[in-house]
């Protein structure tokens, strides 16, 4: 292959890490150029770790792309990049990007707003200490040896995709799997960590779905007023969807199962995340996960000879255990308020959208948030409000 033998060169998506072009030979083949933004870290060994990631997985017959070629920018080329194959299929979720969510990283020694603005309301408006959560991250260095499981069947090291969601993966017309992609990122964990729901079809939110229990439809759904019988049967979809992906992964991946199910290991999973995460403004996710181990606290704990639970290192107040129950059930309802939105303009959790309904939900948005001002211009304070909730705006560094 040479230069002369290109016939187009386009760009095929631009997501969090790095932008993709669509390579058409003469003989009308076509391959992908992958090429990750400068802020893409580590250099060099993020491109080279995914090279090696997709040879792995391809050895264990998992359909992923074929790295044709691939450079660390420390050669002639000078920049980083992957040359693939172009897998046959669409996204699952039919919106045509292959990268993970934006995540963006601020300055953390200065307090600030919580980066997803629909939780605006459940911080009272206000910018968070950074302080606050270095608090938390030390009583989280408290607990960690206690979250490691006692079963050593849960400890087998475990590759698992990053971000398994319907945009990575891709399906045939006929719904057969054709790839998986997007590796970029992934890590080797315990299965402990790596075994969880994916997130489009979690509902880890809701009591009866942490538990297991087999959804059922309310026996007056015929008899409720309309928005009431929409919202139970939307939480039906979202207690079927997890109680369903966990029935059939313990009938056909039982060791996934296991590590998915053994005691406090959703806890575990959940504060590990929120403490690795990069801190954005948000002070409440990590402290929540805390309280949850301390509440929970024997399930973690090592008997004694005697059979006594030791105390946990971290005593949490009454008070502050409710204060941050009710912050569990406010994010929550940020949360829902952002997807009733995403869905109303055709876009994906984290702001994402096709290149062809662009327009149309950038003038969705656009339309929303005018009839917010022009409903509540008669009311600056809760106006005010109002759009500091808004979700698709940033905030400015100044406020």
């Amino acid at each position: 292959m040479s230069p002369s033998n290109i016939k187009s060169f386009e760009k095929f998506a631009e997501g969090g890490h790095n932008r993709i072009f669509t390579i058409t030979m003469d003989d009308s083949s076509t391959l992908l150029a992958r090429l990750p933004y400068p802020s893409t870290l580590p250099r060099r060994l993020a491109v080279a770790s995914e090279v090696a990631t997709l040879d792995l997985l391809r050895s264990h017959e998992i359909p992923t792309p074929r790295v044709l070629a691939y450079s660390t920018g420390e050669d002639a080329v000078g920049v980083e990049y992957m040359l693939m194959e172009r897998l046959p299929g669409k996204p699952l979720s039919g919106i045509c990007h292959a990268e993970k969510e934006l995540v963006w990283t601020r300055k953390y020694g200065r307090p600030r707003h919580p980066f997803y603005r629909e939780y605006a309301e459940s911080f009272g408006y206000k910018k968070q200490d950074p302080q606050d959560h270095v608090q938390s991250l030390g009583d989280y260095m408290r607990l960690v040896p206690h979250l490691v499981p006692r079963d050593a069947t849960v400890h087998s090291p475990t590759l698992r995709h990053p971000d398994l969601s319907p945009n990575n993966i891709l399906v045939s017309d006929d719904l057969q799997i054709t790839g998986f992609i997007d590796w970029q990122h992934s890590e080797v964990l315990p299965a402990f960590l790596a075994a969880d729901i994916p997130a489009a079809f979690a509902n880890y939110a809701d009591e009866e779905s942490r538990s297991f229990m087999e959804p059922k439809l309310p026996e007056n759904l015929s008899s409720m007023a309309e928005n009431e019988r929409a919202e139970a049967e939307e939480l039906y979809r979202r207690r079927h969807i997890h109680f369903w992906y966990l029935g059939l992964t313990q009938m056909l991946n039982e060791p996934h199962w296991q590590a998915c199910t053994h005691d406090g290991t959703f806890m575990t999973r959940q504060i590990f995340h929120d403490a690795g995460a990069p801190w954005q403004g948000d002070n409440a996710h990590l402290q929540i996960g805390i309280a949850d181990v301390v509440e929970e606290w024997p399930v973690f704990a090592s008997a004694t000879a005697d059979g006594t639970v030791p105390p946990c290192p971290i005593v949490i107040s009454e008070q502050e255990m409710q204060r941050r129950a009710d912050m569990r059930k406010s994010l929550h309802e940020g949360n829902m308020f952002r997807e009733e939105l995403c869905e109303k303009m055709g876009v994906s959790h984290s702001g994402y959208t096709s290149h062809e309904d662009f327009d149309f939900a950038k003038e969705k948005a656009s339309k929303a948030k005018e009839c917010i001002v022009d409903n509540l211009k008669d009311d600056p304070e809760e106006l005010e409000r109002a759009l500091l909730t808004w979700p698709f705006d940033d905030y400015d560094e100044n406020e």
